[in-house]
């Protein structure tokens, strides 16, 4: 697919990984953040403002073909500082979607977190269709966001994908059991849904495969021969590692979530 991309929360770990990956592609790329990014790419400009704020987003979606919403507030931190979730995570992605409608921008990439299935068992498979469990007020922060992507897809015809993130690492070695996915192939995965819009809105799992420990229906293999490179450990090892782990209450070994499922 052709045309500029906006890359929210530009100046966050996870577009800093995903900038190089697309400039790679060819892709023409704004970067939206509350923080100043100096260094910009030949193909790169720069829009600074908060997701809240109207004036910048619509300076932000103009001319825009594609949205990457990476923006937000993000983990445990949350949880202390839940006015910035309700700024960034609520009000924020609201002026977005509507900063994006105003604009004619058609599609959508909205990274949500595994978090909002957190509180499943671990002996419990989940998958794309599984009812949500959030492990945390983050994961319902980003539950919440889902909502507005079904909405602007099903209500304005927005082509929205929610990717479902899990622990984003650059070794697999470092990621939380059962949870992890490589810099590498969150990066491939973010070209291929450009390349591949929904027809109106859908969710896929990105987080690595672990045999015998189902985290998705397959539906990226199956439906659309996208192949993540990077696989984690089995489902025997992930739990010989949670029982092996003196440090970690019984809720983060029993729960998808993790620590997320512990944390007050």
């Amino acid at each position: 697919m052709t045309g500029r991309i906006l890359l929210t929360g530009a100046a966050g770990h996870l577009a800093t990984m995903l900038r190089p990956a697309l400039a790679a592609a060819g892709h023409i790329v704004r970067l939206t953040d509350q923080r100043r990014i100096w260094r910009l790419g030949a193909r790169e400009d720069f829009v600074r403002g908060k997701l809240q704020d109207a004036r910048a987003m619509r300076r932000a979606a103009r001319g825009v073909t594609t949205i990457i919403h990476l923006g937000g507030s993000s983990g445990w931190h949350g949880e202390r500082q839940w006015q910035g979730v309700i700024d960034s995570n609520v009000t924020g992605m609201t002026t977005l979607f509507e900063a994006a409608r105003a604009a004619g921008v058609r599609h959508i990439i909205f990274a949500s977190s595994m978090h909002v299935l957190g509180f499943h068992p671990r002996n419990q498979p989940i998958d794309e269709g599984s009812l949500p469990a959030p492990d945390t007020r983050y994961g319902v922060s980003k539950l919440w966001g889902e909502g507005l992507c079904r909405l602007y897809a099903q209500k304005y015809g927005l082509a929205v994908r929610v990717l479902r993130i899990g622990h984003a690492v650059g070794d697999m070695a470092d990621a939380a059991p059962g949870q992890g996915v490589s810099f590498a192939d969150l990066a491939r995965l973010c070209l291929f849904a450009i390349d591949h819009p929904p027809t109106g809105f859908d969710i896929w799992h990105a987080v690595a495969p672990h045999a015998d420990y189902p985290l998705s229906d397959g539906r990226l293999a199956r439906d659309h021969g996208f192949a993540f490179a990077d696989h984690g450990p089995d489902a025997a090892t992930i739990f010989a590692r949670l029982t092996g782990n003196a440090l970690l209450s019984d809720a983060a070994r029993r729960h998808h979530g993790g620590d997320f499922a512990d944390f007050p």
